[in-house]
This record gives structure tokens, sequence and C-alpha cells, in this order.
């Protein structure tokens, strides 16, 4: 190596956390999901900052356009005597179905797990 090349400035996951503002779980959680680059010397973990950078980037959301069209995710709610709710695929649900899949869903978060 001449004297000219550098090495990359290399973090570890504590470093890597601090700068991201994140615990060093999420850090380890995001380098198992594929989402965070790194390299390793025998069991030691290193994130260089070309890393950090293209997560950082990776995870940058544009800029808010001025565009008014409805996009996909948009739900529309209609008033109490319109008690249709339409929602991105179409289908239309009274705000009966809506009250009846929201308590079907609290139902299964609070149900006591079951004991093998």
């Amino acid at each position: 190596m001449n004297d000219t090349e550098q090495l990359p400035v290399s973090y570890t996951p504590d470093e890597a956390a601090r700068i991201l503002r994140v615990s060093r779980n999420t850090v380890d959680a995001l380098r198992a999901r594929g989402e965070l680059g790194y390299w390793r010397v025998g069991r030691r973990v290193f994130i260089t900052i070309e890393q950090l950078k293209a997560f950082i980037k990776n995870q940058s959301e544009g800029t808010c356009s001025n565009d008014t069209s409805d996009s996909l995710n948009t739900r529309i709610i209609g008033s109490a005597r319109d008690r249709a709710v339409t929602n991105s695929t179409s289908r239309s649900m009274t705000a009966d179905d809506v009250i009846s899949v929201a308590r079907h869903r609290a139902r299964q978060i609070l149900k006591k797990p079951s004991k093998f």
C-alpha cells in the first residue's frame, strides 16, 4: 500500500449506534436483516463510514410533493350518513365491519397464550 492510499474509516457497532442515535440492539438487528453492511476481523465487527452513508441514503424519504392526487394508501372515510369506508383495494366496508375487525384484532392481541 502506498502513502496516498487511505483505509476507510471504520466504527464499532457501539460507535455506529451513537452516530445513528439508535441502540446497539438496533444496529445488530439491522446487520442481521442485511440492511446495514459490516465487515469482520475475527470476532470483531466494524462498519465503515461508506456503509453508514449507504444505510442513511436508503432510509431517506423524498421531499413532500405538491401532488394532491390520491395515493394508493389513501382511505376515504365518509360522513355519518354515508357509513361506507373505501380502502385501497376498492372494497367497501361498513363502519360496523371496521369496528368488528378492530375488535377481533384486539382480542387476538389480548388473548392469553395457550399452554403447551
